[in-house]
């Protein structure tokens, strides 16, 4: 039997973060952008608000071909990389593993991270605001 990994709260913490560094460079300001309202179960979420289609967010961020993307893209395979890392590495989507096997867990934990990431981001005035939403 395989041995089930769980990720700590930090390592996704820290997965988050990376991804939120990687959308200052490549699109500053993106978390006016996101309605953290709509931030549901869905891999790529933060993605599709911000770009509207999978594809194009992966050609912007610099995540490799759309063609090395779609042959990978519902696969359970972790070593599905590309330039720089995969999309798990950035807190856009996650791996069964990360949660004890937990799909939906996993993704409960990066929609609590994004909201939290995007709450921090926009201040104290603007939190009120999200917050009421949840």
């Amino acid at each position: 039997m395989a041995q089930v990994i769980r990720l700590s709260d930090r390592q996704m913490a820290a997965r988050v973060k990376r991804g939120a560094c990687l959308l200052d460079k490549h699109r500053p300001g993106w978390e006016r952008e996101i309605d953290v309202r709509r931030l549901g179960l869905l891999e790529n979420d933060v993605l599709l608000q911000l770009y509207g289609d999978p594809m194009e967010a992966l050609q912007a961020l610099g995540f490799g071909s759309v063609r090395d993307h779609l042959e990978h893209l519902y696969t359970e395979i972790p070593a599905t990389t590309f330039r720089g890392g995969n999309l798990a590495d950035y807190g856009f989507a996650a791996f069964r593993e990360d949660r004890g096997g937990e799909w939906r867990q996993a993704y409960q934990e990066l929609r609590r991270l994004w909201r939290t990431e995007v709450r921090t981001r926009l201040g104290p005035s603007v939190r009120r605001v999200v917050d009421s939403a949840n």
